[in-house]
């Protein structure tokens, strides 16, 4: 790949913070639950608006939250979206704001989806 694309397409690649080290993280560790409690909100069986408007839901928040945090943070919301440009690049220097963000944004949206979702099991209809 080297012999194709010059060393400003790898530099492109790779994430780049506007923002220091524990702004970014912090960063994509809220986009990132974010996303995950609107993926679960809108693509799940019981979501009010799954199916046809779940895809558009899903990728205006992409579409706001890249706008956004991108230019601050990087914006990858997703580590395999950060380590093959790392790898490619070679450079590494940054790459743990983008395994450890999404990874604990994750978690964290995932416990609350499950608070949310045991609190409306309980309720009765």
């Amino acid at each position: 790949m080297s012999l194709i694309f010059s060393d400003k397409v790898k530099d492109a690649l790779v994430n780049g913070l506007g923002l220091g080290d524990d702004a970014a993280v912090t960063l994509e560790i809220i986009a990132t639950a974010l996303f995950l409690i609107v993926i679960s909100a809108c693509a799940t069986d019981n979501a009010p608006c799954s199916g046809v408007l779940a895809p558009l839901a899903i990728g205006g928040f992409i579409y706001v939250a890249a706008t956004v945090i991108g230019p601050a943070s990087g914006g990858s919301f997703n580590p395999a979206r950060s380590i093959a440009p790392a790898i490619y690049a070679g450079e590494f220097s940054n790459l743990w704001i983008y395994l450890a963000g999404p990874l604990v944004g994750g978690l964290i949206g995932g416990v609350i989806v499950a608070l949310v979702r045991q609190r409306k099991v309980g309720v009765p209809a």
